[in-house]
């Protein structure tokens, strides 16, 4: 099926800043189960832009803006053949080694938000299918609990939040049902990654969402949303993977400023019936941000402060913008 996505990042700041660095993971991958045609991205005010692929593989492109500025736009738009048939839980078959190595071994440790909270194991024991039952089996039995025993409540956590967090709230949205799960799923010593991406729901606005997969050797990487308890068909578009929700987030980096920020995220995603790229690439106008840069600071009604300091620019959580609605 061939999908149009179009995901807009507004940054505003109260006072103007002289430096952005930032680093974005917009860019939809191409693999077994997606083809890219097209791919097109805009950023105001001009900056320096690299792009480059990052240890898991997913395309990343870095921005640099000097000068003054109190705003910056980046538009991204996709069009991306997503294939329907794919592989199910029923393709892993084989019970999971007790022992993995080599690069597997990163997916099956805890860190950063998956971690090994104290109430995960008591949490794990609910699962009915044992250590010894196929991979598939014990998948489905952990995303079920998961399903089970944690309500989809959006506004309850935040992008920063941890599998104790989410235990402790028993609710969520979709990143804290993919972290819970990953949890559950290294608990056993099985490797598994988190997926960030879009699901098209027909719905004006979409959101971005995350699911996660889990690695077999009999069927390589299989996709699975604990979310909505369903397997990944052509609705979803795989943007990048990692460990956990940190490396893959929208946007990471740094300004120099004493300013404020604040940051808005708006996702659309829509069928269409053929090939035509020209539908995606930009014009001038409404599709070219129009943000200019100052070499000196214009000020407002008082002067900027400019530390050496850089200041982090946190990074939008897209996935708590999923709508109770389209868990399905």
């Amino acid at each position: 099926m061939l999908i149009e996505t179009e995901h807009r990042l507004r940054f505003q700041y109260d006072d103007f800043i002289r430096e952005s660095q930032m680093e974005i993971r917009i860019e939809p991958q191409a693999g077994t189960h997606q083809r890219i045609h097209s791919f097109h991205l805009v950023v105001g005010p001009t900056a320096t832009l690299d792009r480059y692929r990052d240890w898991n593989d997913n395309w990343v492109h870095h921005l640099a803006i000097r000068g003054y500025h109190d705003r910056i736009e980046i538009l991204a738009r996709s069009l991306i053949d997503a294939a329907a048939d794919r592989p199910g839980l029923e393709a892993l078959t084989e019970v999971p080694e007790r022992q993995v190595s080599g690069e597997l071994l990163d997916f099956t440790r805890f860190g950063g938000p998956v971690e090994h909270a104290p109430a995960l194991e008591s949490f794990t024991r609910e699962v009915q299918a044992s250590r010894e039952a196929p991979l598939g089996e014990q998948v489905e039995g952990i995303a079920q609990v998961v399903s089970d025993r944690v309500a989809y409540q959006p506004g309850v956590t935040t992008w920063q939040s941890t599998v104790a967090d989410v235990l402790d709230q028993r609710s969520g949205v979709c990143q804290d049902f993919a972290h819970l799960t990953l949890a559950m799923l290294r608990l056993r010593g099985i490797p598994c990654r988190y997926v960030s991406g879009y699901l098209h729901t027909g719905a004006e606005v979409a959101q971005s969402h995350a699911w996660i997969e889990v690695y077999g050797e009999s069927a390589g990487w299989v996709g699975f949303d604990p979310t909505h308890m369903r397997v990944p068909d052509e609705d979803y578009v795989v943007v990048a993977v990692g460990r956990s929700y940190e490396d893959v987030s929208p946007n990471r980096g740094v300004y120099r400023g004493n300013a404020g920020e604040t940051l808005e995220a708006v996702v659309a995603t829509r069928r269409v019936e053929s090939v035509d790229v020209s539908r995606v690439a930009f014009g001038v106008g409404p599709d070219s941000p129009d943000v200019p840069v100052y070499a000196q600071s214009p000020g407002r009604e008082h002067s900027s402060k400019f530390g050496t300091e850089m200041h982090p620019n946190h990074p939008v959580r897209d996935q708590q913008q999923q709508q109770q609605q389209s868990r399905r």
